[in-house]
């Protein structure tokens, strides 16, 4: 497993897929794949995010196996060499299918790549019209936080740019576009009026049945697969054994044969599904303190001993009013944020014009989401 940071890096999913819109552009910059208001984003840059994202994919980071339109040589033979990892038997694959699945790769990273570049723009541009900076330092030590809990070595972090392709601003610019984000939904979440007594007087009124609790029932149970077991289980407690003794030695149940087979069952909660409903109807109405069974289940044959009997619990406004207070301001937050994102993508996209062969669905001139789009490659080296 990759640590968090190398997780972080190598995603190119740095703000949330919130965006949606539609529009039109040519007259871009020979040398540029798109411009998002008047910030063009060069080919070069593509080019290298393009590199970082497919070495990522790359079982060991290489050069092998990126996608080399229009032939795909590479990334042909990079695959064939896989499939030969796998056992004999398997249904053979042809090249032509092989080089479908590098192109299909191809088009689907590009895609990712240029959603990355293009929603990194969104984010740099509105937060400047919107006054929001980040100093360097703040970049500084978000990054040193990041590092040392991914690569507590400094040659650790050498090795992984080394591998990825990805360069020390590279991070600095992830790291910088995160800090962004966080401070654009800051300031809306400021803006978010807090939940008041009588808001949350109201939701406690109307949601009245979430805040009672049924009767509880603390038991200690024994499931096994055959009833003889469960009778040999029975006699064990009616003897004296303890539950924790008979549990491990008797009961198949995972989550309870190494605490003695204790449970707690809520009257009412039947999204709880640690035993048969035959099994909780008999919980139920069994007395405290009386050894019960063997009952037969779907689940197996069982043995119980109802311990504890609590009663039914209500909580009261008073009781719960912090708790909704919090909720519904956080509700409210989310849907704030949740709507500014897709505002900022609607007016945003407006602005992003992508030249041919790298259009996608975040550019003006991106046909209509129900059209199927071009699957040639874009002519770059890449």
């Amino acid at each position: 497993m990759q640590p968090p940071m190398k997780n972080a890096l190598l995603s190119l999913a740095v703000v949330p897929a919130l965006f949606a819109g539609c529009g039109g552009g040519d007259g871009l910059p020979g040398d540029s794949v798109a411009r998002v208001g008047d910030q063009p984003i060069a080919r070069a840059q593509f080019a290298h995010w393009f590199d970082v994202a497919t070495r990522s994919q790359s079982a060991d980071g290489g050069a092998a196996s990126l996608p080399d339109p229009p032939t795909y040589a590479k990334c042909v033979a990079a695959a064939r060499t896989s499939l030969s990892k796998f056992p004999a038997g398997r249904k053979p694959v042809s090249d032509q299918e092989l080089k479908q699945g590098c192109e299909r790769r191809h088009r689907m990273t590009r895609e990712q790549v240029m959603q990355f570049l293009i929603s990194a723009q969104w984010i740099e541009q509105e937060a400047a019209e919107q006054g929001i900076q980040v100093t360097d330092a703040a970049v500084d030590v978000e990054l040193a936080s990041s590092r040392q809990r991914s690569f507590p070595k400094p040659a650790e972090y050498r090795k992984f740019l080394e591998r990825s392709g990805m360069r020390g601003d590279d991070a600095r610019f992830r790291v910088k576009i995160a800090l962004l984000s966080s401070e654009l939904k800051k300031r809306v979440k400021r803006g978010v009026e807090r939940a008041t007594d009588e808001d949350a007087a109201a939701y406690y009124s109307e949601h009245r049945d979430i805040f009672t609790q049924g009767e509880g029932r603390t038991l200690r149970i024994v499931r096994t697969e055959h009833r003889a077991a469960a009778e040999r289980a029975r006699d064990a407690l009616s003897s004296g054994r303890s539950w924790e003794a008979v549990a491990r030695r008797y009961s198949n149940d995972r989550a309870t044969m190494n605490s003695g087979g204790l449970m707690v069952l809520i009257e009412g909660n039947h999204r709880d599904e640690r035993v048969d409903g035959a099994v909780r109807k008999a919980v139920f109405s069994a007395s405290r303190g009386e050894i019960e069974g063997p009952l037969k289940a779907s689940t197996g044959h069982y043995v119980f001993e109802v311990t504890k009997i609590s009663p039914p619990s209500h909580k009261s406004l008073d009781e719960a009013k912090a708790n909704i207070k919090r909720f519904l301001t956080l509700t409210r937050q989310k849907q704030a944020t949740d709507g500014f994102f897709r505002e900022l993508g609607r007016k945003w996209k407006a602005r992003t014009d992508c030249s041919a062969g790298f259009v996608v669905q975040d550019c003006s001139n991106a046909p209509r989401a129900t059209e199927p789009q071009g699957t040639t490659p874009p002519s770059s080296s890449n």
